[in-house]
């Protein structure tokens, strides 16, 4: 019997889970490994994926992809190459979690759930889904990493809850406000109120403000510049990674490098002992944007701290003691690490999964709208079709007249983003709408139906008195 699937690809490791009966299990790669790095490296014969990826990075160091994630949610409308190459890239890491899932539990794999941060745009998402089905899936469905997170949640919650999912992973921050309404069983319903985040803050900062302590540091003592050396630089964020893990559970890490570079003539190495106060002070400035993105979010949910009943951390950066010191610190409320926040978000997804794809109602997740969508008509008309935090699904229905007598086009473009002015956003498609009139005295008019579905997709149904279409952005 073929089997559905949760899939969470984050900008530093890819995981996938399966949900039967009410129990979730988190798949294992043919490799043996629950979560795996989200690398990839091209070779002559194709890719490598994960672990042995990152194993021939120093070799590969121009070939190898560390940040995917990232270049797919800053990826731009207009650069078709950009798209086309990281959709083949994203093929080629749904193709290995397919195969790897298939082996796991001995049957075909057809459908999944894929998380995405709250913030992707509409063309992130087409990617995926793009992405997704060439790779074999028949049927996908988006949900938010933070939905996700919610979700599993949910099983602990008895009765209605309001909780804050503070979501900092490696690549990202998103924090978000969700309403979760369950029975300590199965039976759950979350629906998110609200989303803030930074696209450009993650735990890969955090790691930069140590490579770039370290290059200052070789500067001062060696004059020496490693930054356009790719071979130095990796291995200084390697390094880099490992000490500010450490420092979570230590609190004082030694940076080590053996054969750093040569200098005169001399083999140089690099070891100094950072303690978590000097982290601290180097991710200040972090910290503080953290703190803006978690009060915006409250604000924009219309709540107060006295409403919120609890704040789940996820993803790995959360683990950095100074993030929950802030977070308890500005609400007053004890951060949880209740769910695992390397696994918990494929697990979120594969329950989803397992409740679409067999049709029975046992988690409803509503998710909502990542920004406005706005339209202008015209010249001189300007709406927004879709409001951020709307609760998807979601449609509008417009009138819209083509502005000039004898023109039967109604010329629309079609934004994305949260600036108040329509030119201020990112113009994701013009169109051209057919419109009809009743007489040679009016001027020409489509109703338009503007759809934004579960996954976050934008759809649009023109009709006029005798022409029906449906445009699928993206």
């Amino acid at each position: 019997m073929a089997r559905s699937i949760g899939i969470d690809i984050g900008t530093s490791k890819i995981c996938a889970a399966v949900t039967e009966s009410g129990v979730t299990t988190i798949l294992k790669n043919k490799d043996g490994y629950t979560f795996y790095p989200a690398v990839l490296a091209k070779t002559e014969d194709g890719y490598l994926v994960g672990n042995s990826a990152v194993r021939q990075t120093l070799s590969r160091i121009d070939s190898t992809d560390y940040y995917l994630k990232r270049k797919l949610g800053a990826l731009e409308v207009n650069d078709v190459s950009e798209r086309v190459e990281i959709q083949d890239k994203l093929t080629v890491l749904f193709k290995t979690i397919r195969s790897d899932a298939e082996n796991a539990l001995r049957t075909v794999v057809r459908d999944c759930v894929v998380s995405v941060p709250a913030c992707f745009r509409m063309l992130s998402r087409d990617c995926i889904l793009t992405s997704a089905r060439a790779a074999g899936f028949e049927s996908v469905r988006l949900v938010s990493e933070q939905a996700s997170a919610a979700l599993v949640y949910s099983r602990e919650v008895k009765g209605t809850e309001r909780v804050m999912i503070v979501d900092f992973g490696g690549g990202m921050l998103t924090v978000s406000l969700a309403e979760i309404t369950g029975s300590g069983a199965d039976e759950a319903t979350v629906t998110m109120l609200s989303n803030a985040e930074n696209q450009n803050l993650g735990g890969i900062e955090f790691t930069r403000c140590i490579v770039s302590d370290v290059r200052n540091r070789l500067k001062e003592e060696y004059h020496l510049d490693v930054k356009k050396d790719k071979k130095t630089m990796y291995r200084l964020e390697q390094e880099a990674g490992r000490v500010k893990k450490e420092l979570s559970s230590s609190p004082i890490a030694t940076f080590s490098i053996n054969n750093l570079a040569v200098v005169d003539g001399e083999e140089i190495s690099f070891e100094y002992d950072y303690s978590r106060v000097q982290l601290e002070r180097l991710s200040k400035d972090l910290i503080d944007e953290m703190e803006m993105e978690v009060q915006k979010a409250l604000v924009d949910a219309d709540l107060e701290w006295a409403d919120i009943s609890a704040i789940i951390l996820v993803g790995g950066t959360t683990r950095i003691p100074a993030v929950a010191d802030r977070i308890r610190r500005i609400s007053e409320l004890e951060p949880s690490h209740y769910l695992e926040p390397q696994e918990c978000v494929a697990a979120g997804a594969s329950m989803l999964a397992d409740t679409l794809f067999r049709g029975e109602d046992k988690a409803v997740v509503r998710d909502v709208a990542p920004m406005n969508v706005l339209v202008k008509a015209g010249e001189n008309r300007t709406f927004v079709a879709v409001e951020k935090n709307q609760p998807l699904p979601c449609e509008l229905k417009k009138e819209l007249h083509s502005g000039r007598l004898f023109s039967q086009t109604i010329q629309m473009k079609i934004y994305e983003g949260n600036h108040l002015k329509a030119e201020d956003n990112v113009l994701i498609r013009k169109i051209g709408v057919r419109a009809e009139k009743e007489s040679l005295l009016e001027k020409p008019a489509s109703t338009l139906l503007f759809k934004m579905d579960e996954s976050g997709m934008l759809h649009i149904e023109a009709k006029g008195s005798d022409l029906k279409d449906t445009i699928h952005i993206c």
